[in-house]
Formats: C-alpha cells, structure tokens, sequence
C-alpha cells in the first residue's frame, strides 16, 4: 500500500504524517517498509518517519547536520541515504540507537572536512559506508573504531593525504577500501595503515609517483588493485610481488612507455589488465604468457607500431584484447592463433594497411563475436579474410578507403550463420558487388554507412541492397 507524508512545519523542524489519502505536495512516499523523501526540499530530518522503517531515502535535500540520536525511533533501519545534501557536520551520537541494525550508510556528495571522534560509534552491524566526495582533509585514530562488520568503505574525492597507523585497527572485516582521487603522494602514506587481509584497493587520481619493489608484499589477499591516473612512468622489478591472489590490476592512464616481465611477478589468478592510456611503443616477448588465466586486455590508446609474434600465445581462455587507437600498421599473420574463445577484438583506429592471408580464417577464432577494423587505412579485402568465424555477429570496416572488393569479402552465409552485418563505407567501388552470384546474402549483411547522415541509428543506415549502385559516389581520391 502507498502511502503519503506530507511536512508539516513544528517549532522549525520538519514534522511528517503517513496520509493514505495523499496531499498535493508530498514529502516523502512510503511503501512497504520503504521511505523516500528524495528531492523535497528539506533542512532536516523529518521527525515522525514510521518506525518500522527499514530503507530511508533523504538524498538530494538541505540538510546540514545531523544532531545527537536523531534516527534513534527507527531501530529497525538498515539502509540510511543522505547522498546530495549540504551536510558539513554530524554530532557524535548521532546514529546512535541504529547499532544492531543499520548495514548500510551513505554520506557522499556532501561538504564534511572533519569527522568528530564517535560519529560511528556502536554501529557494530555496518557493512557498507559511503563518504565519497566530501572535503574531508583528516582520519582520527579512532573514528572507525567499533565498526567490527565493515567490509567496503568509499572515501573517494576527499583531501586525504595520509592515514593514521591505526585507523583500522578495530575492522576486522574490511575488505574494500577506495581512496581514489584524494592527495596521497606516496603510498608509504596509507599502505602500513590497511589491514592485511583487504580483497580490493583503489589509489586511482592521486598524483602518486613510482612506486617501489614490492610495494604491495602485505597484501596476500588483495585480488583487485586501480592504480590509474597517477604519475607513474616505471614500474620496477618485482612491484607486484606478493600478490598471488591478484584478479584485476588497472594501470590506466599513466606515462608508462614499455611492458618488461620482470615488472610482474606470479599471479596466477590474474584474469583483467588494463593498460589504457599510456605511452607503451614496447611489449617483451612473452610477457602475457605468465597469466594463463587472462581474459581481458586492454591496450588502446598506447604508441603501439607493433606486436612481436607471440604476444598473445597460450592465453587459451582470453575474452576480448583491446589495441584500438595505437599506432599499428601491420600484424604478423599468427598473432590471433589459437585464442578459440576471444570473443572480441578491437582494432579500430590504427595505420593497418593490409590484413595478412589467414590472419583470422586460419586462427581457429571458434567464439568470435565482434571485430572492429574501423577507421584504418585498408585498402584491399580479401576474399575469405572473414570466413571461418563460426560465431561472428559484427564486423566493422568503415572508414577504409577500400579500392578492391570482391564477392568474398562478407563472409558466406554456410560458415557464418550469425553474422548480423558488415559495416563499410560505401563508395563507387562497390558497385561490382551488385552482380554477385552471392548478393542475396552479401547485399543483406552489407551496412552501407555515409551514403545518408552518419547521425542516423545503426538500424536506420541502409543495406547495400536497399541502394542504388547508382547513387554510390566515389571517395576523394579513389578513382571513379
């Protein structure tokens, strides 16, 4: 059953009452045992919220503080959101009375610099704690203390530039820390404070410089790890050692210029790299061989002119392998061999002037979805490039002044049952396709793109057979 309470303003403070029957204003909406009061214009806490609660929604509002035990009637409250509002002080106590009930507490988006000691206190049952993009400069020893059930706490966004040794001391069940976007310079900073046993850390937009051998050795169980958007250009031997449960490691968006082995150490379980956003013009032979169990690898936007052979062998459960927006010119013809379940491969955005014979109908590529060659400078496909690609969905090949086309340049229906389109950039040398003995299958798949407003939806760009050999123009360049 909805219901409606509507505010009603006792002595300054909000006073709200559940009406069945609704009000042409309403404050907060209940249902079940759910309160929002999302987007109502209040200053503070409305004091008469039914205590039977369990979900309270007061984000984006007005209000600045938070006095002592003001949640104290809702003793069944377990997801408090005070998300958007212009809080820049709670009272210690303030949550008091929510101890073995409240699990989840979010405060982000709001103008705390400081955290009075006992803010938290008793609230033995929160899991999750969300202080994300406040001001906060400063962490007491003890501001934590108490929170015995806490396993992911946000404090990205603040001014954070240091962590007391023990402000930890007393979560025993934190697993997730996220201190993205703060002032942490030097990990030595925050490092020595985490407990031991944390799972995921982020340390991404802190301005961090080079780290040190072995930086994260206390962190056996550590398996997710962002370090991007720093100021990282070299990584030393070993950096990583230690961390053999390590899952996901980000090295977005640093000035990193090559990729040696001796920078990783064993870890076995590492399944997601991502490397985008740097300055790498060098991988080592051999280097991603070491993760047996990769699946994603993300290189795109590096300096990459080109790939040694080998670089992706033996990584048998790969997914997808991102290399768009480099610098590639040229691949060597076994660089996909045997990836039976990539899925996807990006390659868009390069300087690849030619595909070599078997790149990817002799690569034994059983899984893969989708391959992206758009805007390179291909001039010639060749016939059965495509073919052998059981499970292909899509194809992208615009943006390519393509100056020899075949009937064999989409793949036939026998060998590619699921293919959903080829996407080109149709000119006038694609005329000779319309008299294909194959055309009924090649002009449904074909995706003419630039014939009309390249706004228009992928389902609004027409097919080849939708056209008019006619109407083709000739590129700039290419001869009519």
């Amino acid at each position: 059953m909805w219901m409606v309470l509507t505010g009603i303003t006792v002595h300054g403070q909000p006073k709200i009452a559940c009406d069945s029957e609704g009000d042409e204003s309403p404050a907060c909406i209940c249902w079940s045992e759910t309160v929002s009061c999302q987007d109502a214009d209040l200053t503070a806490v409305p004091s008469d919220i039914p205590p039977d609660t369990i979900v309270l929604k007061l984000s984006r509002n007005k209000i600045s503080s938070l006095p002592k035990i003001v949640f104290g009637y809702l003793p069944q409250l377990s997801t408090l959101n005070l998300r958007y509002n212009k809080m820049s002080y709670i009272e210690a106590g303030a949550f008091d009375g929510l101890g073995g009930s409240l699990h989840e507490l979010h405060l982000s988006i709001n103008d705390l610099a400081s955290l009075e000691e006992g803010v938290f206190r008793n609230l033995t049952s929160l899991e999750y704690l969300d202080l994300v993009d406040n001001k906060i400069c400063t962490l007491s020893s003890g501001i934590f203390r108490g929170l015995t059930s806490l396993d992911h706490i946000l404090l990205d966004g603040n001014r954070l530039s240091s962590l007391p040794a023990d402000v930890f001391s007393d979560t025993p069940s934190l697993g997730t820390v996220h201190l993205a976007r703060n002032r942490i310079k030097n990990p030595e900073n925050v490092l020595p404070s985490l407990p031991p046993n944390i799972t995921s850390l982020d340390l991404s937009g802190n301005g961090l410089g080079n780290l040190e051998t072995a930086a994260f050795i206390g962190f056996p169980r550590l398996s997710t790890l962002r370090l991007k958007s720093n100021n990282i250009s070299f990584l030393p031997q070993d950096v990583f050692l230690g961390l053999e449960s390590l899952i996901s490691l980000s090295l977005d968006h640093k000035s990193l210029v090559e990729l040696t082995g001796n920078m990783f150490s064993n870890h076995p379980s590492l399944a997601i790299l991502s490397l985008r956003n740097n300055e790498i013009a060098t991988i080592e032979v051999g280097l991603f061989n070491r993760f047996p169990r990769l699946l994603f690898i993300d290189l795109q936007s590096n300096r990459l002119a080109s790939l040694p052979p080998g670089t992706f062998a033996n990584l048998s459960v790969l997914r997808e392998i991102g290399l768009n927006d480099n610098k590639l010119e040229s691949l060597d013809k076994d660089i996909f061999k045997d990836l039976r379940h990539l899925q996807t491969i990006r390659l868009e955005d390069n300087e690849i002037k030619r595909l070599p014979s078997g790149i990817f109908s002799e690569a034994n590529l059983e899984d893969l979805l989708i391959l992206n060659l758009h805007e390179n400078d291909l001039t010639v496909i060749e016939n059965g490039t495509f073919d052998n690609l059981p499970s292909i969905q899509s194809i992208s090949l615009e943006e390519n002044l393509l100056m020899t086309v075949d009937c064999g340049m989409v793949p036939s229906q026998n060998m590619s049952a699921s293919l959903g389109y080829v996407k080109v950039t149709c000119t006038c040398q694609f005329k000779p396709l319309f008299d294909c003995p194959n055309f009924a299958w090649l002009g449904e798949k074909t995706l003419c793109v630039r014939t009309l407003p390249r706004s228009l939806a992928l389902w609004q760009v027409p097919l080849l057979n939708e056209i008019s050999p006619d109407s083709l123009a000739c590129a700039v360049g290419l001869p009519a």
